[in-house]
């Protein structure tokens, strides 16, 4: 069985980004995902997928990990992908197919650009 097939995206934010790169982010994911189901998890409605609002709250550690409960809760798939709200993904990044059930996999495949330059 594919991964893909069978993977939903959770999405989480706090709304700390500036437009425009806060709503570019979400165009380039939902392009990069186009085939997954999107569940977003935010402080305030935002139109990404299914939107579960957690209301307005201090953004701390524990509450990121508290979104990323809630989305993986609400998944009905049998893999889960997160996505910050900040990064942008390439289509690659979501058709990985973990090689065994019982690990955690972490994409350290990363490059850092900063927005103000």
């Amino acid at each position: 069985m594919s991964a893909v097939r069978d993977t939903t995206v959770i999405y989480y934010t706090d709304h700390s980004l500036t437009e425009p790169l806060f709503t570019r982010c979400q165009e380039l994911l939902q392009e990069s995902a186009s085939r997954l189901p999107i569940v977003s998890v935010s402080h305030t409605p935002i139109k990404l997928g299914r939107n579960i609002v957690i209301g307005e709250q201090k953004s701390s550690w524990l509450l990121l990990y508290k979104q990323l409960l809630k989305g993986v809760e609400e998944a009905t798939t049998k893999y889960v992908a997160m996505a910050e709200h900040d990064c942008l993904y390439h289509p690659e990044h979501f058709s990985f197919t973990p090689p065994r059930d019982d690990t955690f996999f972490y994409n350290e495949n990363t490059l850092f650009v900063q927005w103000s330059d």
